[in-house]
């Protein structure tokens, strides 16, 4: 009986030191339809979560509320196009702010990116019947778990930084590249944890219809602040930057600009659309004109991507999986934040 008390125990112990050092979840954006096709890749998040692999979290990577955000934190679309789509989803989403969330009308150079507080107001309000939406502000930094964190969560808000919004004083892009710049360089050097994973909305590489920043929609120039931040700030002093826009699902290589950052497009949980250049940049993988998501686990000692997408009856299937060492940063190098030896 001693022996098999003990047996027990050890597992249990293992079971709980095994939790507390692998953190998992699905990374999700362009979701915000209300219709089928958002319900049906819930659905598919909630059989692979339940039956397949462990889910702490969702990262929500914008468009929230197709298509011109909420114009109140008590807003029907709050219900219609997050609450009643993930009732089956137990777990917290980190969200962040897309295009479409601070859109006044259909023309995408009208923008109202006031309208992008209000997501934020609904995050405090209290009589929400959920508390899974989580967006403290338009840009923020949460570590999981939050006691000990294994890794660091950083939202930004691209979508005030890279969309065509120059001509609205009170978010002057310049003001607000410098806001965010200053924000960054006083957290960096404060953050502990092992992994760090920044999400947005707008990818800064991707082969699909938006392009890469910089030059998106083809335009020289267009998205060029948001360029430069990614470049100063997040390079190399991130392992993974998570964005959507795109309604695709890509994996992409790192590249000499940004160190050893690897990037996930995951646009694909509400629309689905065509890769316009498959060439522009490197890719592990990458899948068009399907719905799906990414589930990413993070350990000790690697990092775990799945491509998951939806079959023609909407049953998920996973399409890729790969695996990567944990490589130590630039600057946790000098904190002493070492990989595995």
């Amino acid at each position: 009986m001693k022996n098999s008390f003990r047996v027990t125990l050890i597992c249990c112990l293992l079971s709980s030191q095994l939790n507390a050092e692998t953190v998992s979840f699905v990374a999700l954006g362009d979701f915000g339809t209300g219709d089928w096709r958002q319900h049906a890749v819930s659905e598919a998040i909630g059989k692979v979560c339940s039956e397949q692999r462990l889910c702490n979290l969702a990262v929500g990577l914008g468009d929230n509320i197709y298509d011109h955000g909420a114009t109140s934190e008590n807003d029907l679309n709050f219900l219609t196009r997050f609450e009643v789509p993930y009732a089956n989803l137990d777990m917290p989403f980190y969200m962040t702010l897309g295009n479409h969330d601070i859109t006044r009308i259909k023309n995408k150079d009208n923008l109202d990116i006031k309208r992008g507080d209000i997501q934020v107001q609904y995050h405090y309000r209290e009589d929400r019947i959920s508390n899974k939406w989580y967006m403290p502000a338009r840009y923020y930094h949460v570590p999981y778990p939050e006691e000990s964190p294994d890794t660091d969560f950083l939202s930004l808000d691209s979508s005030t930084l890279a969309g065509d919004n120059a001509y609205q004083k009170e978010y002057d892009q310049q003001e607000q590249i410098t806001a965010h710049t200053n924000w960054l360089s006083n957290l960096m050097p404060q953050l502990k944890a092992r992994w760090r994973i920044a999400f947005t909305h707008y990818p800064y590489l991707s082969n699909g219809r938006h392009g890469n920043a910089g030059d998106y929609d083809g335009v020289q120039g267009r998205g060029q602040l948001w360029q430069q931040l990614v470049e100063n700030n997040l390079c190399d002093k991130v392992h993974l930057l998570l964005s959507g826009h795109d309604h695709t699902l890509q994996f992409l290589q790192a590249n000499s600009q940004c160190g050893r950052t690897l990037f996930v497009v995951s646009g694909a949980a509400g629309k689905r659309e065509s890769l316009v250049d498959k060439n522009r940049n490197p890719a592990y993988w990458q899948s068009e004109n399907t719905l799906g998501f990414f589930w990413i686990q993070l350990t000790e000692s690697d990092m775990t991507i799945e491509a998951w997408t939806l079959d023609r009856e909407n049953q998920p299937e996973m399409a890729w999986q790969s695996k990567h060492s944990y490589f130590p940063l630039n600057d946790q190098e000098v904190l002493g934040i070492l990989g595995s030896q």
